[in-house]
């Protein structure tokens, strides 16, 4: 990961990964990249923006394609923008739309798989800094 503060409300992240591994069928590959923008105007409130890639590479060679290291697609593709509220110290609210997508079906729906998905999701955390006895 390498993260920088680029302004005092203005945080980046950026994360790369890649490789490849021969195998008796071919040499496959793969690469990936995540990055995310936040914007936070003050301790309460920030937006967050996200996208997320990964791509594998599994070319046939003379005994045919060999299986997925990580996906059965050639890649998967994400979006996620994120509203934050932190109205206390030790609380966290999260609206979150996220988007996905891949190159086959991968994602489940009431008729069957699809290239794609959409999810709003609320979310609610807290902390505790010492032990709560119930």
């Amino acid at each position: 990961w390498l993260t920088a503060q680029l302004l005092s409300w203005l945080q980046a992240g950026l994360q790369l990964d890649g490789g490849f591994e021969p195998n008796l069928v071919s040499t496959q590959s793969w690469a990936g990249a995540a990055g995310y923008l936040r914007f936070a105007p003050d301790d309460m409130w920030s937006l967050t923006v996200r996208g997320d890639w990964l791509r594998e590479s599994r070319p046939a060679g003379e005994q045919g394609r060999p299986a997925p290291l990580f996906l059965s697609a050639d890649y998967v593709v994400s979006g996620t923008f994120t509203i934050e509220c932190r109205p206390h110290e030790t609380t966290i609210v999260r609206l979150e739309y996220r988007h996905d997508e891949s190159g086959t079906p991968l994602y489940f729906r009431n008729d069957g798989v699809a290239t794609s998905q959409d999810s709003l999701t609320l979310g609610l955390s807290v902390h505790f800094d010492q032990v709560v006895h119930l």
